[in-house]
C-alpha cells in the first residue's frame, strides 16, 4: 500500500495539484491507516494467499499500529511525498520519477515488511477437522476410521487458498454494491485514489436502492453463506447492549429537541455520516408485520469475545437502510441488469468522499 501511495504522490503532482489544495491535503493527512474496502482484501489474498489462524503469529507491529502508523507517516509518507514534488517541479519526468520510487523510495519503506516477510510461513503443514476441535481428539477420529480429521501440506499460503478455501469461497467472486442516494441507481462507481495495490483489482461499486442490498444479504445467508458489510458503525448503537437501531437513543425525549431530522443522503452530504467498520453478516429474522416484530441481522464483530452478546450484534432493518453502504455479493447471485452496471465507465468520486472512507 505504501508503494501505491507513492505513485498517488507522483499522479497528484502531475495533475499540478496545488499543494495547499484538498487533494494534496487528504492524501498527507493520515496515509498509512488501517482500514481497507473489498476489493483491497481481494488483491492481498489472491497475490498472498490465507493460513488458518492458528498458525500463524502476527508480529507486534500489525496488532499495535496506532504509534507504527504514526511513524510510518511522519518518517516515511509526508517525506517522499516532498522528494516526489520536488523532483517533479526540477523538471523531471514522469519516467526518471518512477524509476526513482523503484531505486530509492521503496526501500526505505520500514520494517514493517520485512517484519511480515519473516514471520510469513513460506510453506506449512496445516491441520483440519469438521467435528472435533483438533489434537489426540480428532487424530482418535481418524483413527477409528472417521472422516473428520486430515492433514493438509506441506503447502503454500497461496496454494491453501487456491486449492482449499477458493472451492469453497473464491473471494474474487465477489462484488461490492452499495447505496448511495446521493448519486444514481444501477452506476459504476469508484473513489479517486483508493487502493492498495499499484496495477491491481480496482476498487469499483454497483450503486443499488437499500432494499436490494438487503434482498441480495438474505439470500446469500439463506444459503449458508455470510456476507462482508461497510457501515458507519457508531450510529444508533450500543457496544454493551449488542444492539443497533435508529431509534436506540431517544435523545429527544431527554433534551425536547429533533436532533436526527436528516435522511441517508443528506446525512452524506452534510458530513454526518460515512462508512467507519466493517463486520460480518451471519444471520437474518425477516419482519413479521402481523406480530409488529421487525426485521432483525446478527452480526459478527472484531472486537472481542466481551463486545455485545459474546462478539455479536443484533441490528434491525431500519439501521441496515440507514447506516449498512456496503456487502460483498457473489456476482453470480446478481441480476442481469446488475451486472451489465459492471460494464460501464464508473463515475470517480473525488478521493476524500465519504464511499472511501472505510479505507482511509
Amino acid at each position: 500500500r505504501g508503494y501505491y501511495f507513492l505513485h498517488c504522490y507522483l499522479d497528484c503532482a502531475m495533475r499540478g495539484e496545488p499543494l495547499e489544495g484538498r487533494l494534496w491535503q487528504h492524501l498527507l493527512h493520515n496515509p498509512a491507516e488501517d482500514g481497507g474496502q473489498w476489493d483491497m482484501i481481494v488483491n492481498l489474498v489472491e497475490k498472498h494467499g490465507v493460513v488458518p489462524k492458528q498458525c500463524w503469529t502476527e508480529p507486534l507491529v500489525s496488532q499495535e499500529t496506532l504509534q507504527f502508523n504514526f511513524w510510518l507517516n511522519t518518517w516515511h509518507h509526508r517525506q517522499s511525498a516532498k522528494r516526489i514534488r520536488d523532483l517533479h517541479a526540477a523538471g523531471q519526468t514522469a519516467d526518471q520519477i518512477r524509476a526513482y520510487i523503484d531505486s530509492d523510495l521503496l526501500p526505505e519503506l520500514p520494517e514493517l515488511p520485512l517484519l511480515l516477510r519473516r514471520h510469513r510461513p513460506a510453506a506449512g503443514q496445516y491441520a483440519a477437522t469438521a467435528a472435533s476441535a483438533g489434537g489426540a481428539t480428532a487424530e482418535a477420529d481418524a483413527a477409528a476410521g472417521g472422516n473428520k480429521y486430515r492433514r493438509i501440506g506441506p503447502v503454500t499460503p497461496l496454494q491453501f487458498y487456491q486449492e482449499h478455501v477458493k472451492p469453497l469461497v473464491d473471494l474474487g467472486a465477489q462484488v461490492c454494491l452499495v447505496n448511495d442516494p446521493r448519486n444514481p441507481y444501477y452506476r459504476l462507481m469508484t473513489v479517486d485514489m483508493l487502493n492498495n495495490m499499484q496495477g491491481a483489482r480496482r476498487v469499483l461499486y454497483v450503486n443499488l436502492p437499500s432494499e436490494e442490498l438487503r434482498r441480495l444479504a438474505t439470500d446469500a445467508l439463506r444459503d449458508r453463506l455470510p456476507v462482508w458489510f461497510g457501515s458507519h458503525v457508531s450510529k444508533g448503537h450500543s457496544r454493551t447492549a449488542g444492539l443497533a437501531d435508529p431509534n436506540l437513543h431517544r435523545l429527544d425525549l431527554l433534551c425536547g429537541l429533533q436532533l436526527n431530522t436528516m435522511d441517508k443522503k443528506e446525512r452524506l452530504l452534510y458530513g454526518d455520516s460515512l462508512m467507519t467498520h466493517a463486520m460480518l453478516l451471519t444471520g437474518v429474522t425477516p419482519p413479521d408485520p402481523a406480530a409488529g416484530s421487525p426485521g432483525k441481522w446478527r452480526v459478527e464483530n472484531s472486537w472481542s469475545q466481551d463486545y455485545g452478546l459474546k462478539g455479536y450484534l443484533t441490528v434491525t432493518d431500519a439501521w441496515f437502510d440507514e447506516y449498512v453502504y456496503e456487502v460483498a455479493i457473489d456476482k453470480a447471485r446478481l441480476t442481469d441488469k446488475m451486472r451489465a452496471v459492471l460494464e460501464q465507465d464508473p463515475i470517480v468520486l473525488p478521493a476524500w468522499d465519504p464511499m472511501g472512507a472505510l479505507a482511509q
